[in-house]
């Protein structure tokens, strides 16, 4: 297996758990090396760190999920907001300040 072949299983296992948790450890299992090794590939190959990567990916789809919701579409942005920061906890783990 070659080195793009590990990054796309570790990629895979990454975009299907991001409304839940995400080891590093798992990360590195799918792409056959070491946390430490997967890091360091990783922020290499896309000039962001893994953890940058993840929050970037959640808040996308929090994003995502805004802009298809009911609420938006009907004029309540009162209700939006009030989604936008459910989400944003959901995504990120975080209340937003």
């Amino acid at each position: 297996m070659d080195w793009l072949e590990r990054m796309n299983r570790a990629m895979d296992y990454i975009e299907l758990n991001l409304a839940g948790e995400i080891e590093l450890s798992e990360v590195a299992r799918r792409a056959c090396c070491s946390s430490h090794q997967f890091q360091r590939m990783f922020s290499f190959i896309t000039d962001v760190t893994l953890a940058e990567y993840i929050r970037r990916r959640r808040l996308t789809l929090a994003a995502l999920e805004l802009q298809n919701s009911e609420t938006a579409r009907v004029g309540y942005p009162h209700q939006a907001t009030s989604k936008l920061v459910e989400w944003s906890s959901k995504f990120t783990a975080k209340k937003p300040d």
